[in-house]
């Protein structure tokens, strides 16, 4: 596996429990977008990345935020559809490098 992600705020205590909750919800969110993009409801796919990619970088995910933002642009047009697919994967992707991230003792 590639590289874990470690969250911006790892070393904030106070912010980790909230961090936990977020990259629990992560795997579902990814997948729901996965989901929306495979039934060609780009629409709400536009609006699953948006939300997403505005929470990315409050719980210390700026490559979430990234990438919800090439899905979101991709998803209204903004952005060469074809490569929608794609970037959608990277998300897929990058969720079990959090989790791995968030498993990993901090020093």
């Amino acid at each position: 596996m590639a590289d874990s992600i470690v969250s911006t705020h790892a070393a904030d205590a106070g912010l980790m429990d909230l961090v936990r909750d977020y990259v629990a919800a992560l795997p579902g969110a990814a997948a729901e977008m996965r989901r929306l993009l495979d039934t060609g409801d780009l629409a709400a796919l536009s609006r699953a990345a948006h939300r997403l990619r505005g929470t990315g970088g409050t719980y210390g995910y700026p490559l979430i935020t990234e990438v919800c933002g090439r899905i979101e642009d991709a998803a209204r047009g903004l952005r060469s559809p074809v490569m929608l697919d794609e970037f959608v994967l990277e998300l897929l992707r990058l969720v079990p490098r959090i989790e791995a991230g968030l498993a990993r003792p901090q020093s």
